[in-house]
């Protein structure tokens, strides 16, 4: 019998990244690996999907906006990731607004600088 990791990345590969299922092949920073990419969307300056909202900093005339949550592995990446970091996501530049880790598994709030 399996313990719970091990159905746990069993399932990651068998289901989660799988490309009949929920993934796709994204270019990230040059290199070809199947993500599950999430596009988001504005109502009224809230972001869908209760994520993030638009902020707008008074000193500032900029919008940060999350338009992308990226799950890649941890080892499809080519170095490690962290906030205000920027990201080549299928040649389009983006901005790394959120990191968060799970089990080799990273949740990747990706947007853009808006003026």
């Amino acid at each position: 019998m399996e313990n719970f990791k091990d159905c746990y990345q069993d399932d990651l590969e068998n289901a989660f990244f799988d490309l009949d299922e929920f993934a796709s092949i994204h270019t990230i920073d040059g290199k070809e690996c199947s993500v599950v990419l999430m596009e988001t969307s504005t109502l009224d300056g809230k972001m869908s999907y209760g994520l993030m909202k638009e902020t707008l900093n008074p000193k500032e005339s900029a919008i940060n906006k999350v338009t992308h949550i990226l799950f890649v592995r941890e080892g499809d990446l080519r170095q490690k990731v962290t906030s205000n970091a920027l990201m080549v996501l299928d040649n389009r530049k983006l901005f790394v607004q959120s990191v968060q880790k799970t089990e080799g598994v990273y949740k990747i709030a990706l947007g853009i600088h808006q003026v």
